[in-house]
């Protein structure tokens, strides 16, 4: 899953799998929140306009990384080594 298109917004998270750094990039440049939740849709992580996000510190597994600005909302599943 390396992106999304959601009513003109791209957003691809990359690398998947992840060991120590995901990162996101958006074609526009619009303020966005990045929260990423595990499975059961708790936040782990939770930053705003920052492209390249520590996941050093979480644990090996499935993992979704939600992008959202006042204009869309996108969501995609990445793997953590």
């Amino acid at each position: 899953m390396d992106g999304s298109a959601i009513e003109g917004y791209n957003v691809s998270v990359f690398p998947n799998p992840a060991q120590d750094v995901l990162n996101v990039a958006l074609a526009s440049e619009d303020d966005f929140e990045v929260e990423i939740m595990n499975t059961l849709g708790e936040i782990l992580i939770k930053t705003k306009n920052q492209n390249a996000i520590d996941v050093s510190d979480l644990q090996s597994g499935v993992y979704l990384v939600k992008v959202l600005n006042a204009k869309y909302l996108v969501t995609e599943k990445f793997i953590k080594k």
